[in-house]
């Protein structure tokens, strides 16, 4: 998997665009915004572990092991804008999704890093393996030239 000037900076504008909707708009256009994404982001998950290959399956099926638990957590009625306890409940909620997607992505790099130190080492798809053999001696009558 190579990465062009082109894809960082694609990447670097839609992460400036996140946080600049996340934290430069007021709080509650923000935590709409947070709301919509979290509620799409499980399906686009699941599409890319099912229909994506090698190193972007990877990157997928890492984001869905960090995704799950926070997911989970989120839908199961705890977090919520209001929650008590808090002295600014919007920005907090916020912040704990701004964190949960931060860590979706962390846990897809992550497994990308461990597929690639796995498969450095392995011999190519297909390619006949076999152990490596003894070599004989050398026989003293044997100049080591060839003829024809």
């Amino acid at each position: 998997m190579q990465f062009s000037l082109r894809a960082l900076f694609v990447a670097l504008t839609l992460a400036a665009v996140y946080c600049g909707v996340l934290f430069g708009l007021p709080t509650s256009i923000g935590n709409r915004f947070v709301s919509l994404f979290s509620i799409f982001l499980p399906a686009v998950i699941i599409g890319g572990v099912v229909y994506s290959r090698e190193t972007w399956r990877a990157f997928w099926i890492g984001c869905a092991v960090g995704g799950v638990p926070l997911f989970l957590y989120a839908s199961s009625g705890v977090i919520s804008p209001t929650y008590a306890g808090r002295e600014d409940p919007d920005r907090w909620y916020t912040y704990f999704f701004a964190i949960w997607h931060c860590v979706i992505v962390v846990n897809g790099l992550i497994v990308i890093t461990m597929r690639w130190i796995y498969t450095r080492n392995r011999p190519p798809e297909g390619a006949i393996y076999s152990p490596p053999t003894e070599v004989p001696e050398s026989d003293s009558s044997c100049s080591g030239v060839i003829s024809k």
